[in-house]
């Protein structure tokens, strides 16, 4: 497995091996490294809808963002 090509992620395949990949390395981690990476990607998921939620504040105001977030 040490020559092995990367998983292409243009094709089912290459995103299942990917995906198959990122859950062994995950299931690997000791408990407080994947409540790292835990906290991390929510931090990041957070930080992402507030741009998401400045964005449509500048774009429409802010009727724009409480309609957002009404759907």
């Amino acid at each position: 497995m040490a020559n092995q090509k990367p998983p292409n992620p243009n094709t089912a395949y290459g995103r299942k091996r990917q995906r198959e990949e990122y859950y062994r390395t995950k299931a690997a981690l000791s408990p407080e490294d994947r409540a790292k990476q835990n906290t991390n990607e929510f931090f990041f998921i957070v930080i992402f809808i507030g741009v998401l939620a400045l964005v449509a504040y500048f774009i429409g105001g802010s009727g724009a963002v409480a309609h957002w977030f009404q759907h």
